[in-house]
C-alpha cells in the first residue's frame, strides 16, 4: 500500500498543482492589470502633485499682488479722504465768507435806503427852493458814487 499510497499522494499533489496553476492563470492577468493601474495612478498622482504645486505658486503670487493692490487702494483712499476734508474745510470757509458778504450787503442796502430817504428829503427841500435840476444831477452823481463804492467793497 505504500506504493499505492505514494501514487495517491502524487496524484493529489498533481491535482493540487494543477488547481494552483489554474488559479495562477486566472490571477496573474488580474495582478498584471492591477499593477498597470497602480502605475498609471501613481503617474497621474505625480502629475497632480506638480499641478497642485504650480497652482499654489500662482495662488501665492496672486495673494501677494492682491495684498499690494489692497495697500495701494488703502493709501489712495486715505489721500482722497484727506483731499475731501480739505475741500470741505474750504467750502465751509467760503460759506462763512459768503455769509459775511450777505450780511454786509444787507447793511449796505439799509444804508442805501437811508440815503434814498435823505435824497428824497433833499429833493423835497430843493423843490421848494426851485433849484431842482442842478441839485438833482449832484444827488444822482453822489448816489452813483456810493453805489460804485459799495460794489467795490463787495468785490
Amino acid at each position: 500500500m505504500s506504493e499505492v499510497s505514494k501514487e495517491i499522494k502524487i496524484a493529489e499533489k498533481l491535482k493540487f498543482w494543477e488547481e494552483q496553476d489554474q488559479i495562477n492563470k486566472e490571477l496573474i492577468p488580474r495582478v498584471v492589470k492591477s499593477h498597470e493601474m497602480i502605475t498609471d495612478l501613481a503617474a497621474q498622482f505625480d502629475k497632480n502633485l506638480i499641478s497642485m504645486s504650480l497652482f499654489q505658486e500662482n495662488i501665492d503670487e496672486n495673494d501677494e499682488e492682491i495684498s499690494s493692490l489692497h495697500e495701494k487702494l488703502k493709501s489712495e483712499s486715505s489721500k482722497r479722504m484727506e483731499q475731501i476734508s480739505k475741500l470741505i474745510a474750504k467750502v465751509e470757509e467760503q460759506d462763512i465768507h459768503i455769509s459775511e458778504m450777505k450780511s454786509m450787503l444787507m447793511n449796505q442796502e439799509e444804508e442805501i435806503r437811508e440815503v434814498k430817504k435823505v435824497l428824497e428829503k433833499v429833493n423835497k427841500n430843493l423843490g421848494v427852493t426851485g433849484n431842482n435840476n442842478g441839485n438833482l444831477a449832484v444827488n444822482i452823481g453822489v448816489l452813483i458814487a456810493m453805489i460804485l463804492s459799495i460794489i467795490a467793497i463787495i468785490l
